[in-house]
């Protein structure tokens, strides 16, 4: 699986899931190492409205708790953030 980075368009180490509106649907965000959520940020649901990570690997919403861990995306070895 060859994902990049929503932010920046390089090469994504983690991913993390943002709700789609009002209709219970998820999608993909994928982020590289300098636009990553820290891995505690990650492993939740995040509002339609979050823009991603900030400074620091925080985001812009209150992430749902109650979801779901994901992969991140197989590949070649990439350098991942402080924390990983």
């Amino acid at each position: 699986m060859s994902a990049a980075c929503g932010t920046c368009g390089a090469a994504a180490v983690v991913q993390w899931r943002r709700a789609k509106g009002n209709t219970g649907d998820t999608e993909p965000v994928f982020g590289c190492a300098d636009h990553a959520l820290t891995p505690d940020l990650a492993s939740q649901l995040h509002e339609a409205s979050c823009k991603g990570p900030g400074k620091g690997g925080s985001c812009s919403c209150t992430p749902r708790s109650d979801a779901d861990r994901f992969d991140t995306p197989r590949g070649p070895a990439r350098r991942l953030p402080p924390g990983w």
